[in-house]
């Protein structure tokens, strides 16, 4: 890890989201963009986290018209180029 992660993750300030985000089975999740909005998986969608892959979250709609209905949700992975933050 360079110096300069090591300097983000040890930033603790409460209006940043965390640089590492920890998932628990059974907690309650919201979906932050439009992945499908045919399937129900829209902006502002609330879920429970039913297990954890290594590429995707598989969840429980429990707000909307598919209210109910079991979604695989994929997971992204950031990267930044932590050298250049100022």
């Amino acid at each position: 890890m360079s110096s300069a992660q090591a300097r983000v993750d040890d930033f603790n300030d409460s209006h940043m989201p965390p640089t590492v985000l920890k998932f628990k089975v059974g907690m309650p999740l919201t979906l932050l963009s439009n992945i499908l909005p045919s399937e129900g998986m829209v902006n502002g969608c609330r879920m429970v986290l039913l297990s954890f892959h290594e590429r995707y979250l598989t969840c429980k709609l429990i707000t909307g018209s598919h209210e109910k209905e079991v979604v695989n949700i994929p997971l992204y992975r950031f990267s930044y180029d932590y050298e250049n933050i100022h």
